[in-house]
């Protein structure tokens, strides 16, 4: 029986990119369809949320595919615009804690900013709400220039090493 694994890409649409003209939600979306179709190569069951719908809507949906894995997907902002920091991965305590530092190891190898980390987040909805186990991925910082423009000319990559090797490992583990 293969893993399912809930894809929910940033519904943020005013998060706006420092260069590309675009925002998180656009290209959040690009990641999620990525991740999908290399989540399928490796023969993980995969459900991405529509565009733009709600958490309070895709939790539920989440909880009815029976999501192993429930994955929300975001680039992140510092505010200032000058800080490229690297990838984070939130889940809730330490039992995600081994598949959430493969996903970071897997995506932060290749981002610009490396002030990469798991962190132990409580207050996040799609982290306390579904009931799978929650990784929320904060891919890199879009705010600046570099890591904005390594974002919209990588989305084939970050969505590629969200899960493979280690980090799918971990993911069937779960």
């Amino acid at each position: 029986m293969s893993k399912k694994i809930y894809i929910s890409p940033s519904n943020q649409n005013g998060n706006t990119y420092a260069t590309g003209g675009t925002n998180e939600m656009a290209q959040c979306d690009k990641i999620a369809a990525a991740t999908a179709k290399a989540l399928r190569r490796c023969g993980f069951e995969v459900m991405v949320a529509k565009s733009g719908t709600l958490m309070q809507t895709r939790c539920p949906e989440s909880d009815k595919f029976g999501a192993d894995i429930h994955m929300p997907i975001h680039t992140n902002a510092s505010g200032y615009g000058n800080y490229t920091g690297g990838t984070r991965v939130f889940c809730l305590n330490s039992s995600g804690k081994k598949a959430a530092q493969a996903v970071c190891n897997s995506l932060g190898a290749i981002t610009p900013g490396k002030d990469d980390a798991v962190i132990y987040k409580k207050d996040l909805y799609e982290i306390n709400v579904p009931k799978a186990l929650s990784l929320y991925v904060e891919c890199e910082f879009h705010d600046t220039v570099t890591g904005s423009n390594w974002i919209r000319k990588n989305i084939n990559e970050i969505g590629c090493l969200l899960y493979t090797s280690d980090a799918a490992d971990e993911a069937r583990r779960v």
